[in-house]
Protein backbone atom coordinates (compact mmCIF):
# COMPACT_ATOMS: atom_id res chain seq x y z
CA UNK A 1 0.00 0.00 0.00
CA UNK A 2 3.07 2.10 0.67
CA UNK A 3 4.17 1.70 -2.51
CA UNK A 4 1.36 2.44 -4.09
CA UNK A 5 1.12 5.29 -2.58
CA UNK A 6 4.79 6.93 -3.04
CA UNK A 7 3.83 5.93 -6.81
CA UNK A 8 0.82 8.49 -6.90
CA UNK A 9 2.73 11.21 -5.01
CA UNK A 10 5.91 10.66 -7.66
CA UNK A 11 3.67 10.60 -10.77
CA UNK A 12 1.62 13.95 -9.02
CA UNK A 13 5.18 15.38 -8.60
CA UNK A 14 6.00 14.18 -12.14
CA UNK A 15 2.87 15.77 -13.57
CA UNK A 16 3.78 18.88 -11.83
CA UNK A 17 6.73 19.08 -13.24
CA UNK A 18 5.93 18.46 -16.92
CA UNK A 19 2.93 21.05 -16.11
CA UNK A 20 5.52 24.05 -14.77
CA UNK A 21 8.15 22.80 -17.43
CA UNK A 22 5.38 24.01 -19.77
CA UNK A 23 4.40 26.94 -18.28
CA UNK A 24 8.17 27.54 -18.11
CA UNK A 25 8.14 27.77 -22.38
CA UNK A 26 5.41 30.18 -22.10
CA UNK A 27 7.01 32.58 -20.38
CA UNK A 28 10.06 31.70 -22.45
CA UNK A 29 7.92 32.82 -25.44
CA UNK A 30 7.07 35.91 -23.66
CA UNK A 31 10.69 36.95 -23.32
CA UNK A 32 11.83 35.72 -26.36
CA UNK A 33 9.18 38.02 -27.74
CA UNK A 34 10.19 41.11 -25.34
CA UNK A 35 13.39 40.98 -26.26
CA UNK A 36 13.07 40.97 -30.13
CA UNK A 37 13.49 37.29 -30.87
CA UNK A 38 10.37 36.68 -32.47
CA UNK A 39 10.80 34.10 -34.74
CA UNK A 40 12.59 32.06 -31.30
CA UNK A 41 8.91 33.16 -29.41
CA UNK A 42 6.93 31.58 -32.46
CA UNK A 43 8.76 27.72 -32.00
CA UNK A 44 8.53 28.22 -28.45
CA UNK A 45 4.92 28.68 -28.20
CA UNK A 46 4.18 26.33 -30.30
CA UNK A 47 6.28 24.07 -28.34
CA UNK A 48 4.16 24.35 -24.85
CA UNK A 49 0.38 24.32 -26.61
CA UNK A 50 1.57 21.07 -28.09
CA UNK A 51 0.91 20.12 -24.38
CA UNK A 52 -3.15 19.77 -23.18
CA UNK A 53 -2.33 21.18 -19.75
CA UNK A 54 -1.57 25.24 -21.58
CA UNK A 55 -4.48 24.50 -24.12
CA UNK A 56 -6.57 25.49 -20.84
CA UNK A 57 -4.29 27.99 -19.80
CA UNK A 58 -5.53 31.69 -20.79
CA UNK A 59 -1.63 33.25 -20.68
CA UNK A 60 -0.36 30.66 -23.46
CA UNK A 61 -2.85 31.33 -25.68
CA UNK A 62 -2.79 35.49 -24.78
CA UNK A 63 1.57 35.26 -25.49
CA UNK A 64 0.62 33.56 -28.91
CA UNK A 65 -2.13 36.33 -30.13
CA UNK A 66 1.26 38.82 -29.01
CA UNK A 67 3.57 36.56 -31.10
CA UNK A 68 1.47 36.52 -34.19
CA UNK A 69 0.58 40.26 -34.07
CA UNK A 70 4.42 40.65 -33.74
CA UNK A 71 4.86 39.00 -36.99
CA UNK A 72 2.77 41.21 -38.74
CA UNK A 73 4.46 44.44 -37.17
CA UNK A 74 7.45 43.71 -37.96
CA UNK A 75 6.48 42.23 -41.15
CA UNK A 76 8.64 44.56 -43.50
CA UNK A 77 11.66 44.05 -41.24
CA UNK A 78 11.39 40.47 -41.00
CA UNK A 79 9.61 39.43 -44.62
CA UNK A 80 11.06 35.92 -44.47
CA UNK A 81 9.00 34.98 -40.80
CA UNK A 82 6.51 36.83 -42.30
CA UNK A 83 6.50 35.23 -46.01
CA UNK A 84 5.92 31.64 -43.70
CA UNK A 85 3.15 32.32 -41.75
CA UNK A 86 0.42 32.29 -43.90
CA UNK A 87 -2.38 34.17 -41.78
CA UNK A 88 -0.69 35.87 -39.30
CA UNK A 89 -3.57 38.21 -38.41
CA UNK A 90 -6.08 35.12 -38.78
CA UNK A 91 -4.04 32.86 -35.72
CA UNK A 92 -3.08 36.30 -33.56
CA UNK A 93 -6.94 37.02 -33.70
CA UNK A 94 -8.26 33.28 -33.00
CA UNK A 95 -5.35 32.97 -30.29
CA UNK A 96 -7.00 36.20 -28.06
CA UNK A 97 -10.40 34.83 -28.64
CA UNK A 98 -9.15 31.20 -27.09
CA UNK A 99 -7.71 33.12 -24.54
CA UNK A 100 -11.11 35.18 -23.28
CA UNK A 101 -12.58 31.91 -23.40
CA UNK A 102 -10.64 29.66 -21.48
CA UNK A 103 -9.92 32.61 -18.97
CA UNK A 104 -12.14 31.97 -16.01
CA UNK A 105 -11.51 35.54 -13.95
CA UNK A 106 -13.45 37.72 -15.25
CA UNK A 107 -11.37 40.78 -14.80
CA UNK A 108 -8.36 38.85 -16.85
CA UNK A 109 -10.85 38.29 -19.71
CA UNK A 110 -10.60 41.77 -20.52
CA UNK A 111 -6.35 41.31 -20.94
CA UNK A 112 -7.53 40.56 -24.90
CA UNK A 113 -8.71 44.00 -25.46
CA UNK A 114 -5.42 45.44 -26.80
CA UNK A 115 -4.54 42.76 -28.87
CA UNK A 116 -8.16 42.66 -30.40
CA UNK A 117 -7.71 46.32 -31.06
CA UNK A 118 -4.63 46.27 -32.98
CA UNK A 119 -5.61 43.57 -34.56
CA UNK A 120 -9.08 45.09 -35.97
CA UNK A 121 -6.93 48.79 -36.93
CA UNK A 122 -4.44 45.59 -38.93
CA UNK A 123 -7.32 44.10 -40.63
CA UNK A 124 -8.83 47.47 -41.23
CA UNK A 125 -5.90 49.40 -42.74
CA UNK A 126 -5.50 45.93 -44.98
CA UNK A 127 -9.05 46.33 -45.96
CA UNK A 128 -8.46 50.23 -47.38
CA UNK A 129 -5.40 49.68 -49.01
CA UNK A 130 -6.97 46.99 -51.04
CA UNK A 131 -10.17 48.51 -51.34
CA UNK A 132 -8.23 51.80 -52.72
CA UNK A 133 -6.63 49.03 -55.35
CA UNK A 134 -10.15 47.83 -56.20
CA UNK A 135 -9.49 44.38 -55.32
CA UNK A 136 -12.60 43.67 -53.60
CA UNK A 137 -12.20 40.54 -52.57
CA UNK A 138 -9.32 40.82 -50.54
CA UNK A 139 -10.79 44.36 -49.09
CA UNK A 140 -14.11 42.35 -47.86
CA UNK A 141 -12.42 39.75 -46.22
CA UNK A 142 -9.90 42.05 -43.99
CA UNK A 143 -13.06 44.04 -43.05
CA UNK A 144 -15.42 41.42 -42.16
CA UNK A 145 -12.61 40.43 -39.41
CA UNK A 146 -12.50 43.84 -38.21
CA UNK A 147 -16.31 43.66 -38.27
CA UNK A 148 -16.16 40.35 -36.26
CA UNK A 149 -13.34 41.75 -33.36
CA UNK A 150 -15.74 45.03 -33.26
CA UNK A 151 -19.28 43.25 -32.59
CA UNK A 152 -17.06 40.91 -30.20
CA UNK A 153 -15.73 43.71 -28.06
CA UNK A 154 -18.94 44.96 -27.86
CA UNK A 155 -20.85 42.14 -26.63
CA UNK A 156 -18.09 41.37 -24.41
CA UNK A 157 -18.30 44.56 -22.69
CA UNK A 158 -14.80 45.96 -23.72
CA UNK A 159 -16.21 48.61 -25.86
CA UNK A 160 -18.92 51.45 -25.50
CA UNK A 161 -20.76 51.37 -28.70
CA UNK A 162 -20.57 49.17 -31.69
CA UNK A 163 -18.55 50.06 -34.88
CA UNK A 164 -20.30 51.92 -37.18
CA UNK A 165 -17.34 52.48 -39.62
CA UNK A 166 -16.96 48.65 -39.39
CA UNK A 167 -20.23 47.73 -40.94
CA UNK A 168 -20.29 50.66 -43.43
CA UNK A 169 -17.04 49.50 -44.84
CA UNK A 170 -18.19 45.94 -45.06
CA UNK A 171 -21.33 46.66 -46.89
CA UNK A 172 -19.12 48.68 -49.42
CA UNK A 173 -16.86 45.86 -50.21
CA UNK A 174 -19.82 43.05 -50.02
CA UNK A 175 -21.51 45.65 -52.65
CA UNK A 176 -18.27 45.32 -54.75
CA UNK A 177 -17.56 42.05 -54.57
CA UNK A 178 -21.05 41.48 -55.32
CA UNK A 179 -21.52 39.63 -52.28
CA UNK A 180 -24.90 40.90 -51.97
CA UNK A 181 -26.74 38.93 -48.95
CA UNK A 182 -23.82 40.67 -46.86
CA UNK A 183 -24.07 43.99 -48.05
CA UNK A 184 -27.79 43.52 -47.18
CA UNK A 185 -27.01 42.87 -43.41
CA UNK A 186 -24.58 45.02 -43.30
CA UNK A 187 -26.58 48.22 -44.83
CA UNK A 188 -29.80 46.96 -42.36
CA UNK A 189 -27.28 46.95 -39.69
CA UNK A 190 -26.18 50.72 -39.92
CA UNK A 191 -29.86 51.68 -40.51
CA UNK A 192 -30.54 49.86 -37.44
CA UNK A 193 -27.93 51.83 -35.75
CA UNK A 194 -28.92 55.19 -36.78
CA UNK A 195 -26.39 55.73 -39.68
CA UNK A 196 -27.07 59.17 -41.46
CA UNK A 197 -24.93 58.13 -44.38
CA UNK A 198 -26.95 58.39 -47.45
CA UNK A 199 -24.69 56.02 -49.17
CA UNK A 200 -26.50 53.42 -46.87
CA UNK A 201 -29.66 53.47 -48.99
CA UNK A 202 -28.22 53.68 -52.08
CA UNK A 203 -26.03 50.81 -51.81
CA UNK A 204 -28.89 49.23 -50.41
CA UNK A 205 -31.66 49.91 -53.33
CA UNK A 206 -28.81 48.57 -55.78
CA UNK A 207 -28.30 45.57 -53.57
CA UNK A 208 -31.94 44.76 -53.37
CA UNK A 209 -32.63 45.24 -56.85
CA UNK A 210 -29.54 42.83 -57.65
CA UNK A 211 -31.44 40.19 -55.35
CA UNK A 212 -34.73 40.70 -57.47
CA UNK A 213 -36.09 41.58 -54.06
CA UNK A 214 -39.00 44.00 -56.03
CA UNK A 215 -40.79 44.77 -52.34
CA UNK A 216 -37.67 45.62 -50.36
CA UNK A 217 -36.35 47.86 -53.51
CA UNK A 218 -39.47 49.73 -54.09
CA UNK A 219 -39.76 50.43 -50.01
CA UNK A 220 -36.07 51.29 -49.72
CA UNK A 221 -36.26 53.80 -52.54
CA UNK A 222 -39.54 55.13 -50.78
CA UNK A 223 -37.89 55.40 -47.45
CA UNK A 224 -34.45 56.73 -48.86
CA UNK A 225 -36.26 59.96 -50.63
CA UNK A 226 -38.48 60.63 -47.92
CA UNK A 227 -35.13 60.73 -45.61
CA UNK A 228 -33.15 62.49 -48.25
CA UNK A 229 -35.24 64.57 -50.92
CA UNK A 230 -32.57 66.24 -52.11
CA UNK A 231 -29.93 63.62 -52.78
CA UNK A 232 -29.71 63.01 -56.60
CA UNK A 233 -28.69 59.54 -56.24
CA UNK A 234 -31.79 58.28 -54.83
CA UNK A 235 -33.59 60.55 -56.83
CA UNK A 236 -31.98 58.98 -59.89
CA UNK A 237 -32.79 55.30 -58.33
CA UNK A 238 -36.53 57.03 -58.19
CA UNK A 239 -35.92 58.01 -61.93
CA UNK A 240 -35.18 54.53 -63.24
CA UNK A 241 -38.30 52.81 -61.06
CA UNK A 242 -40.68 54.69 -63.09
CA UNK A 243 -38.86 53.97 -66.16
CA UNK A 244 -38.84 50.30 -65.66
CA UNK A 245 -42.70 50.74 -65.00
CA UNK A 246 -43.39 53.27 -67.88
CA UNK A 247 -45.02 55.54 -65.87
CA UNK A 248 -44.83 58.55 -67.83
CA UNK A 249 -47.02 61.53 -65.95
CA UNK A 250 -44.86 60.98 -62.39
CA UNK A 251 -41.61 60.51 -64.71
CA UNK A 252 -42.00 64.31 -66.54
CA UNK A 253 -42.56 65.11 -62.19
CA UNK A 254 -40.06 63.58 -60.96
CA UNK A 255 -37.21 64.58 -63.86
CA UNK A 256 -38.15 68.28 -63.55
CA UNK A 257 -37.51 67.87 -59.77
CA UNK A 258 -33.93 66.02 -60.34
CA UNK A 259 -33.35 68.73 -63.21
CA UNK A 260 -33.66 71.37 -60.18
CA UNK A 261 -30.92 69.85 -57.98
CA UNK A 262 -28.51 69.06 -60.91
CA UNK A 263 -29.60 71.88 -64.32
CA UNK A 264 -25.97 70.86 -65.46
CA UNK A 265 -26.82 66.97 -66.18
CA UNK A 266 -27.30 66.70 -69.90
CA UNK A 267 -29.16 63.10 -69.51
CA UNK A 268 -31.87 64.40 -67.65
CA UNK A 269 -32.79 66.58 -70.20
CA UNK A 270 -32.49 63.59 -73.15
CA UNK A 271 -34.60 61.75 -70.19
CA UNK A 272 -37.11 64.12 -70.24
CA UNK A 273 -37.20 64.59 -73.78
CA UNK A 274 -38.27 60.85 -74.26
CA UNK A 275 -40.84 61.51 -71.96
CA UNK A 276 -42.24 64.32 -73.76
CA UNK A 277 -42.11 62.43 -76.94
CA UNK A 278 -44.36 59.56 -75.52
CA UNK A 279 -46.88 61.47 -74.23
CA UNK A 280 -46.88 63.76 -77.79
CA UNK A 281 -45.59 66.42 -76.56
CA UNK A 282 -43.16 67.19 -80.08
CA UNK A 283 -41.99 70.57 -78.66
CA UNK A 284 -41.38 70.49 -75.49
CA UNK A 285 -39.27 67.78 -76.44
CA UNK A 286 -37.22 69.54 -79.16
CA UNK A 287 -36.99 72.32 -76.11
CA UNK A 288 -35.32 69.51 -74.03
CA UNK A 289 -33.06 68.17 -76.68
CA UNK A 290 -31.75 71.58 -76.99
CA UNK A 291 -30.75 71.87 -73.11
CA UNK A 292 -29.02 68.90 -73.36
CA UNK A 293 -26.65 70.39 -76.26
CA UNK A 294 -26.44 73.48 -74.42
CA UNK A 295 -25.14 72.00 -71.46
CA UNK A 296 -22.91 69.10 -73.56
CA UNK A 297 -22.29 70.31 -77.09
CA UNK A 298 -21.00 67.02 -77.89
CA UNK A 299 -23.83 64.93 -76.61
CA UNK A 300 -24.16 62.30 -79.39
CA UNK A 301 -27.79 60.97 -77.91
CA UNK A 302 -29.45 64.29 -78.41
CA UNK A 303 -28.32 64.87 -81.72
CA UNK A 304 -29.51 61.33 -82.48
CA UNK A 305 -32.64 61.35 -80.87
CA UNK A 306 -33.65 64.64 -81.95
CA UNK A 307 -32.94 64.23 -85.98
CA UNK A 308 -35.39 60.60 -85.40
CA UNK A 309 -38.47 63.43 -83.74
CA UNK A 310 -37.71 65.14 -86.95
CA UNK A 311 -37.00 61.95 -89.36
CA UNK A 312 -40.65 60.55 -87.68
CA UNK A 313 -42.14 63.96 -88.46
CA UNK A 314 -41.29 63.53 -91.83
CA UNK A 315 -42.79 60.23 -92.29
CA UNK A 316 -46.27 61.13 -90.99
CA UNK A 317 -46.22 63.75 -93.85
CA UNK A 318 -45.32 60.47 -95.76
CA UNK A 319 -48.46 58.82 -94.96
CA UNK A 320 -50.29 62.14 -95.70
CA UNK A 321 -48.88 62.04 -99.23
CA UNK A 322 -49.92 58.16 -99.64
CA UNK A 323 -53.63 59.06 -99.13
CA UNK A 324 -53.23 62.56 -100.92
CA UNK A 325 -55.07 62.67 -104.40
CA UNK A 326 -54.81 66.33 -104.76
CA UNK A 327 -51.84 67.18 -107.36
CA UNK A 328 -51.24 70.19 -105.61
CA UNK A 329 -51.69 69.15 -102.40
CA UNK A 330 -49.45 66.32 -103.07
CA UNK A 331 -46.60 68.46 -103.72
CA UNK A 332 -47.03 71.13 -100.81
CA UNK A 333 -46.04 67.85 -98.69
CA UNK A 334 -43.16 66.67 -100.62
CA UNK A 335 -41.59 70.06 -100.12
CA UNK A 336 -42.52 69.74 -96.02
CA UNK A 337 -41.01 66.41 -96.13
CA UNK A 338 -38.54 67.43 -97.86
CA UNK A 339 -37.58 70.43 -95.57
CA UNK A 340 -37.90 68.04 -92.46
CA UNK A 341 -35.29 65.45 -93.87
CA UNK A 342 -33.02 68.40 -95.23
CA UNK A 343 -32.58 71.29 -93.06
CA UNK A 344 -33.66 69.79 -89.81
CA UNK A 345 -33.30 65.48 -89.78
CA UNK A 346 -29.94 66.11 -91.91
CA UNK A 347 -27.67 68.42 -90.36
CA UNK A 348 -28.40 66.70 -86.59
CA UNK A 349 -27.37 63.00 -87.98
CA UNK A 350 -24.24 64.31 -89.40
CA UNK A 351 -23.35 65.83 -86.64
CA UNK A 352 -24.20 62.71 -84.52
CA UNK A 353 -22.36 60.77 -87.09
CA UNK A 354 -19.34 63.00 -86.88
CA UNK A 355 -19.57 62.36 -82.99
CA UNK A 356 -19.92 58.53 -83.45
CA UNK A 357 -18.31 57.88 -87.31
CA UNK A 358 -19.07 53.94 -86.37
CA UNK A 359 -22.51 53.97 -84.54
CA UNK A 360 -24.00 51.82 -87.05
CA UNK A 361 -27.68 53.01 -86.34
CA UNK A 362 -26.23 56.65 -87.52
CA UNK A 363 -24.94 54.91 -90.53
CA UNK A 364 -28.34 53.53 -91.16
CA UNK A 365 -30.22 56.76 -90.28
CA UNK A 366 -28.01 59.14 -92.69
CA UNK A 367 -28.25 56.33 -95.56
CA UNK A 368 -31.96 56.28 -95.48
CA UNK A 369 -32.25 59.97 -95.41
CA UNK A 370 -29.71 59.92 -98.01
CA UNK A 371 -31.61 58.11 -100.58
CA UNK A 372 -35.23 60.14 -100.04
CA UNK A 373 -33.34 62.98 -100.66
CA UNK A 374 -31.59 61.68 -103.62
CA UNK A 375 -27.95 62.18 -102.63
CA UNK A 376 -26.89 58.75 -103.88
CA UNK A 377 -23.21 60.52 -103.98
CA UNK A 378 -22.83 60.73 -100.07
CA UNK A 379 -24.84 57.60 -99.41
CA UNK A 380 -22.13 56.06 -101.38
CA UNK A 381 -19.12 57.67 -99.57
CA UNK A 382 -20.96 55.88 -96.04
CA UNK A 383 -20.53 52.23 -97.91
CA UNK A 384 -16.97 52.88 -98.26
Amino acid sequence: MMRKILSIVAFSIMSLSLTFAQKGKVNTAEFNLSSGEVAKAKETIGEALNDAEMQIWPKAWLVKGNIYKAIFEQREINSELYNTTPNTLDISKDAYFKAFEVETNPKKKKDVKVGLDAVGTYYYNEGIAAFTNSNWEVAYNNFIHTQEISDFLTKNQMSEKIDTQAYFVVMLSAFNYQKYDDAILAGEKLKSLGDKREVVYTVLIDSYKQKGEKVKYENTIAEGRKLYPNNIDILFKEINLYLEKNQIDVLEEKLNEAIKLDPKNPSLYQALANVYDKKGKTDEAFQMYDKAIQVKPDYFEAYYNKAILYFNKAMEIVEKMNDENDNKKYEVLKTQREALLKEKTLPLLEKAYQLAPKDENVIKALKEVYARLEMFDEMKKLSK
